[in-house]
């Protein structure tokens, strides 16, 4: 799974960043994009069902905006 890119999304009022997504399982390729807060939900998700467990930090919303 990559992370290859972001592009923006929905209209001049609601815009919003996606990150572009590319992987390859026993389904075949696949390529999606998500919001930044769906990753935080994600993490979220797992720290909740996995105490313990080391899950790695997302990095700051706005560095990931302003990366080249």
């Amino acid at each position: 799974i990559r992370i290859t890119g972001n592009a923006q999304k929905g209209s001049a009022l609601t815009k919003y960043t996606a990150y572009i997504i590319v992987g390859e399982d026993i389904k075949g390729k696949y390529e999606l994009a998500r919001r930044y807060s769906e990753f935080d939900a994600l993490r979220t998700l797992l720290k909740e069902r996995w105490p313990g467990c080391f899950i790695p930090s997302l990095p700051d919303k706005n560095l990931i905006k302003n990366s080249p």
